[in-house]
């Protein structure tokens, strides 16, 4: 098969922290990699601008530092020539809540899109994590059409969102070749369920999914699964960066290849075969 058509791209896997400034220059590093690499594109992992100690101290990141990490990330795609998707924080129009968003920048430095986060994570299991995320942020409303780029059409999600197969099918529908899932989940709930579910949603789809992921502890509070994986469109898993415990930082380069999507479609062509006359 020709190589004509590949296009590299770049998976990013980081334990951002409250710490801005430094994970910006994390970030701008591990781009500046990826273009060594001859990446089209590099994906952050959700929250890539900080994970705090503590909804308060988020607030004031957020108000103090937000602008000036998207502005940062926007000069580096720009000076780099290369597209960035790269989960962040923003203000909410309510008071005293943010929302989580996830940007893709092109290479010209502009955000060609940004999604709000519309499932958000509260639960409460036994002997594990307690977390309720509408507490503090407020959810985004809609999915999003697939943003149009030289190496496909890519679909956003955050992290939760990979549990609905609903938002995923309707991705799909809307074109998507690519599904994104920038997460931070944590230990118990990834070491059950993250590879399942990362590799159902690439199946059901015939997409690929990559999922850049936090990794490590942020703070004494937190910590997150890693495992930053790739799925091709036949449930192949490409990429699996295992979980570091320290700070530490890396990525992986993978062929992205739009003639696997294509093919997939064309011997199992499943959204021709959906019923919608009975579900």
């Amino acid at each position: 098969m020709s190589t004509k058509n590949f296009h590299k791209l770049a998976i990013a896997q980081l334990c951002s922290t409250d710490d801005v400034p430094k994970n910006l220059q994390i970030c701008k590093d591990l781009i500046s990699q990826a273009k060594e690499k001859e990446a089209s594109a590099i994906f952050f992992p959700e929250a890539t601008d900080f994970i705090g100690k503590n909804f308060q101290q988020g607030l004031t990141l957020t108000h103090e530092h937000s602008e000036k990490f998207i502005e940062g990330l926007k000069e580096t795609a720009k000076d780099k020539e290369i597209w960035v998707g790269v989960g962040v924080h923003q203000k909410a129009k309510v008071e005293d809540k943010l929302l989580n968003s996830y940007l893709l920048i092109n290479s010209l430095g502009e955000i060609a899109q940004t999604y709000n986060k519309i499932h958000l994570f509260d639960i409460d299991i036994p002997n594990g994590p307690k977390l309720k995320e509408s507490d503090k942020t407020l959810a985004g409303d809609k999915i999003l059409e697939p943003v149009d780029t030289p190496f496909g059409k890519v679909g956003l999600a955050i992290c939760y969102d990979i549990r609905f197969p609903q938002m995923s099918l309707k991705l799909r529908e809307l074109g998507a070749d690519i599904i994104l899932y920038p997460s931070a989940f944590t230990v118990k709930t990834g070491e059950a369920h993250w590879e399942i579910l990362n590799r159902c949603r690439a199946i059901e789809t015939q997409t690929y999914v990559i999922s850049p992921a936090q990794s490590g502890k942020h703070n004494e509070k937190r910590e997150s699964y890693g495992h930053s994986m790739v799925i091709d469109p036949w449930g192949k898993k490409l990429i699996d960066l295992e979980k570091t415990l320290l700070e530490e930082s890396k990525l992986e380069v993978f062929d992205y290849d739009p003639e696997l999507i294509k093919n997939c479609r064309l011997n199992m062509p499943i959204l021709n075969h959906f019923r919608k006359d009975t579900y």
